[in-house]
Order: structure tokens, then sequence, then C-alpha cells
């Protein structure tokens, strides 16, 4: 069986930008990354990525807060009289495209994007919890394929993991009052990743992340992983474990 696999940030650019690999950053794992480059074009790997990278992710650490902060949903309601003299009031929350982040706010993230949507990568649709937070230049066929029972269940997988995520999470609300603004926002968008993998039934998640700068409090730090495994059934891989394990 092709085994399904969900790449981080700082995997899956790597491994479908060539330049990247060159990189000082990237140099210790180069050969890696274009070895499962290999594996993806031949079709033993599936790939993935979640949708948070292509959200707040498009922004700078120190822009996410204030731009999240003052993102305003487009709301709508409607009043109807009924035949009992009542009043029937709908209230409507959606995404909202005037200030929803694009591609536009980082190209250098589009031409990855598209590189990984040409390689074969699909993008796993984030918990539902940012207020319809959204990147309206993600059109439909580049999501993770699910009908409408699938869709149902993925939602209610991922908020179950993320609430299990929450309650063991070292950086609660408590501690999260300590840690800087930028790490908050990336602990968010890590444990969003592992709960897309556990509602789309994905048991590896692809990262050079360890949490080291966020210490203990981080979702992926090395003290966590086996709470992970036991609980959502995810390997949390390097690219190296990744080549070693196939």
């Amino acid at each position: 069986m092709v085994p399904k696999i969900c790449f981080d940030t700082n995997t899956y650019e790597p491994i479908v930008n060539a330049e990247q690999r060159s990189t000082s950053q990237c140099q210790a794992n180069a050969a890696a990354y274009e070895d499962i480059h290999n594996l993806i074009k031949m079709g033993r790997i599936h790939p993935f990525v979640p949708e948070s990278i292509f959200t707040f992710e498009l922004y700078n650490n120190d822009q996410r807060a204030a731009i999240i902060k003052n993102y305003t949903p487009k709301v709508s309601s409607e009043i109807l009289s009924q035949d009992d003299k009542s009043l029937k009031i709908t209230m409507t929350i959606e995404p909202n495209p005037k200030n929803s982040p694009s591609f536009s706010n980082n190209c250098y993230s589009k031409k990855n994007f598209q590189a990984a949507i040409d390689a074969g990568f699909k993008v796993l649709r984030r918990p539902a919890r940012y207020m319809g937070y959204q990147n309206f230049d993600l059109h439909e066929k580049v999501f993770a394929p699910n009908s409408i029972s699938e869709k149902e269940e993925q939602e209610r997988m991922c908020e179950h993991a993320l609430h299990w995520i929450e309650r063991m999470w070292g950086c609660g609300k408590a501690s999260a009052d300590k840690m800087p603004q930028k790490k908050v926002f990336a602990e968010l968008a890590d444990s969003d990743a592992l709960a897309s993998c556990y509602g789309y039934d994905i048991h590896y998640f692809c990262t050079n992340d360890e949490g080291r700068s966020a210490g203990a409090g981080s979702i992926l730090h090395v003290s966590h992983r086996k709470k992970i495994k036991e609980k959502l059934n995810i390997d949390i891989i390097s690219p190296q474990e990744l080549i070693n394990m196939l």
C-alpha cells in the first residue's frame, strides 16, 4: 500500500523546489529531499500539505497577529415573518474575500504551491475554527477529495483531535501568554496540521521541526510524540526517517 504522508512547510518546499535544496539551511538533507521528490514522481508516496501553510502562514511572523485580529468575516442576516406571527431570524457567517489571505501576499509561496500541485500534492482542509478564514486562490480541485459523508466525519475527527491536542498541549492558554506571538501562531498551525492528518486518516507527518525553540511547550516537541502516536496514531518523522521507512 502506498503510504499517505503529510509534509510540513520546512519539508514540502525543498522537496518541490530544487533551488531551495542547495541553500545552507537545507543542504544537510538535500539528498533526502531529492529522493522523496523522486519517490513521489514514481507514485510510491501520496503527498499532502495542510491548508494552514497557505493561509496565515503566508504572512511574516510579525504580521500574523494584527492580520488575524483585524480579519472580519462576511456576516449577513435575514428576518422573515412566519404564519404564526413569529419571526425567523437567520444569520450566516462566511469567508470574506475582501480581507482574506492570497498568494499576492507571497509570490514565493505561490511558486512552491504550484510546484507541489504539479507534483501531485493535495491540500488537507484545515479544521473550521477561524471564522471561515481561507485563501480564495485555492480552487476546489487542489483539496484532498472526500464525499459529503466523509467530509462530515473528517470534520468531526479533526475537532476531536483538536480538543485532545489543546488539553494535552503544553502551550495551552496559560503558557501561551508567556510565549511570543509568532510562536503561538506557529503552534496553532502545527496543531491544525496534526488534526487534519487525523481527520484524513494520515499516519505520518514529515517535518524537521522538533519544537526546540518553543521547548516542551511545543506540540511537536519530542516529549509529546509518544502521546501523539498513542492517541492519534500519527508518527512524526524527519525526511531521512521517511526514506529509511520506504
